[in-house]
């Protein structure tokens, strides 16, 4: 294999390596903006939070008390179909 033949091969693998780590470096830096990013965003909502007073608790509890009627509706109205569906 000629000298030229190598020189062109290893700088094609050299290159190639050289373009992973830069992609890979540029994709850590984009995680550990949005990393910061969510972080500061996550104490400025919590700070909000405790500004106006909000009770996650009580949020969750009306959450779920609305699902609860949402399945309990669901449940009669396929009980009902499954009614008419006898009668027929």
């Amino acid at each position: 294999m000629k000298l030229s033949t190598c020189l062109k091969t290893l700088f094609c693998v050299l290159s190639t390596i050289a373009v992973i780590i830069a992609m890979i470096l540029l994709a850590e830096l984009a995680y550990r903006r949005l990393v910061e990013a969510s972080a500061v965003r996550k104490t400025e909502l919590e700070a909000k939070m405790k500004e106006d007073n909000v009770d996650m608790l009580a949020y969750v509890d009306s959450a779920i008390e609305f699902l609860k009627k949402g399945l309990r509706w669901l449940e009669r109205r396929g009980n009902e179909d499954r009614a008419c569906s006898c009668r027929i």
